[in-house]
């Protein structure tokens, strides 16, 4: 963990990890559209192979996977950016007012 996660308490350690979780999931969508393109891909393959249709099918799932996936990723990145909740910054705050203060106490024994 980085030095911003060890200074934050546990509620507030848990909730930067559910908002990492949560950041994770969003860029993994341009994964679930590259996906979903290419077994479209597949698929139309596999259809006018044994339909004997020879372009039409994997034209046609090709053409309509791109604006499907381009709802699916927006889906899943508003969906997981909605999850992400700010951080505390009045409890951030004084946090570093308490250290600062402890910090300053034993300069000044010295």
């Amino acid at each position: 963990m980085n030095k911003s996660a060890k200074d934050m308490g546990s509620n507030n350690r848990g909730q930067y990890i559910r908002n990492m979780t949560y950041a994770a999931m969003a860029g993994q969508s341009g994964c679930g559209s590259s996906i979903l393109v290419i077994g479209s891909l597949i698929f139309g393959i596999w259809l006018d192979a044994n339909l004997g249709t020879e372009p039409a099918f994997t034209l046609l799932l090709t053409i309509l996977s791109v604006p499907a996936s381009l709802a699916l990723m927006v889906y899943m990145v508003l969906s997981s950016v909605r999850r992400i909740s700010p951080p505390d910054v009045d409890a951030i705050k004084a946090r570093q007012a308490k250290k600062e203060k402890e910090q300053s106490h034993w300069s000044v024994e010295e």
